[in-house]
């Protein structure tokens, strides 16, 4: 979601936030939907704005979400446990 600085109420829902995805992987594992794997889990995610196919790798040591990391941001304060996301079939999701 892309929401515009010039036109007050124009909000495109085309393209995929990385940032609220990587939510997703931490959140299913939180609410049961899916069981950690060792000590870094994979989880495959479909977007349904644009088609494409997205695997989310999350620490999961001990069998539990890791939110604590030295991963970081610039601008933003703070680090974390990093999540990586791979993004397949994505070419022309968008335009076609």
């Amino acid at each position: 979601m892309q929401v515009s600085v010039e036109e007050l109420i124009h909000v495109d829902f085309k393209p995929t936030c990385g940032n609220i995805l990587v939510g997703v992987g931490p959140a299913a594992i939180e609410m049961g939907l899916l069981e950690p794997a060792g000590d870094l889990t994979e989880i495959k995610i479909r977007a349904v704005n644009t088609g494409a196919r997205v695997i989310a790798k999350v620490e999961t040591p001990g069998g539990a979400v890791r939110y604590d990391g030295t991963a970081q941001i610039d601008g933003v304060p703070g680090t974390a446990a990093p999540i990586e996301l791979m993004f397949m079939d994505v070419a022309g999701g968008a335009t076609g």
